[in-house]
């Protein structure tokens, strides 16, 4: 029955709180009427009942209006913290996988295959040498919104044998698409896919001296 509400035989009607633990005392007094007061009444009334009247309650407002401000502040500063860091020209390497994230990844995401091996070298003129376990490639970089691609113009087997004979009388061919490494903040993440349809994921960081 509670929070419904009441008509009693003076015709009036009340509401009970929703407080079933705590003591109900329902009222019906008529409440007053600020509108028929004097101006002398009104003044009275206002320090009876702070929150009724014309006058604003100025502390209230520099409170709220503090708190705004802070807020605010603490907006910008969290926004500032979560900002992608700009990637920096060096030499970047890849990051192990521990047996939980291989497991996490492929049940989450799908990933059969977790590359390692790698490095990167970022030039300041723009330029990068890509090593992987089998390849050396190399190239002009650009920064694009938040990810890094790499632009391939060479790309050669990593072994002088292999480079000299071939693999099976193949020789890796220049990608035509870039690769496209998305700034994680504290790593570059790059997701391939393969020509059977699976995807592979590798994590290269920069080395700080």
């Amino acid at each position: 029955m509670f929070g419904n509400y009441f008509k009693p035989e003076n015709g009036k009607h009340c509401t009970v709180a929703n407080a079933p633990f705590a003591a109900i005392r329902v009222t019906h007094e008529r409440q007053p009427s600020f509108d028929r007061l004097t101006p002398v009444d009104k003044r009275t009334s206002n320090k009876k009942f702070p929150h009724c009247g014309n006058r604003p309650n100025v502390r209230t407002h520099l409170i709220l209006k503090t708190v705004t401000k802070i807020l605010s502040i603490l907006f910008f500063l969290n926004c500032s913290a979560h900002a992608q860091k700009p990637i920096q020209s060096g030499n970047y390497s890849y990051i192990k996988w521990t047996q939980l994230e291989m497991a996490w990844l492929s049940v989450t995401k799908g990933f059969h295959h977790f590359f390692v091996g790698s490095e990167l070298i970022l030039n300041p003129d723009s330029t990068f040498t890509y090593k992987t376990c089998g390849n050396i490639m190399t190239g002009n970089w650009k920064y694009y919104n938040d990810s890094l691609l790499l632009l391939a113009k060479t790309n050669r087997w990593r072994s002088d044998s292999l480079n000299k004979y071939g693999y099976q009388g193949k020789w890796p061919k220049v990608p035509v698409k870039p690769f496209i490494l998305v700034n994680k903040m504290n790593y570059l993440e790059l997701v391939e896919s393969l020509d059977n349809g699976e995807k592979g994921i590798q994590r290269l960081k920069l080395n700080v001296p």
